[in-house]
């Protein structure tokens, strides 16, 4: 019983997490890359009072079919570093709403989302564990 409590609990939180990072697997497997330029940079930190961490964003211009679009990505340290306003940079959209989009292509969109990847592998093993235990007979003594 504890092994199938398991793996539905685990069940529930990968759904979960899929749900709330639709818009990256979308852009996985259904983006189209273009050339954009990044148009800001800015580093958007907790209040003074506050513990956090302080996130790096790019903002950017891009074009499809002949209208612009704006986005915005949280990135790496070292990708905001590396860039500056006025750099052209690959950008990634779904292409039935370009609202939707990252900076880079999608090896970036994977990277950058890197901790939910880690997020789905350990609840799929933990849930693949207690699916294992929920099936396995009793020992006998």
């Amino acid at each position: 019983m504890t092994g199938l409590l398991i793996t539905l609990v685990s069940l529930f939180f990968v759904l979960f997490c899929a749900y709330l990072n639709a818009d990256i697997f979308t852009l996985l497997y259904k983006g189209e890359v273009v050339d954009g330029v990044v148009t800001r940079k800015w580093v958007d930190s907790p209040p003074p009072d506050k513990r956090g961490w302080s996130s790096n964003y790019i903002g950017y211009t891009f074009k499809v079919e002949d209208q612009v679009w704006k986005g915005k990505s949280s990135v790496w340290g070292w990708i905001y570093s590396w860039r500056d306003e006025g750099d052209e940079v690959s950008v990634i959209y779904d292409p039935a709403k370009p609202a939707i989009n990252h900076y880079g292509s999608r090896w970036g969109v994977l990277v950058s989302s890197i901790g939910w990847v880690i997020v789905f592998v350990f609840l799929g093993l933990i849930g693949i564990l207690g699916l294992r235990v929920a099936v396995m007979p009793p020992e006998d003594q």
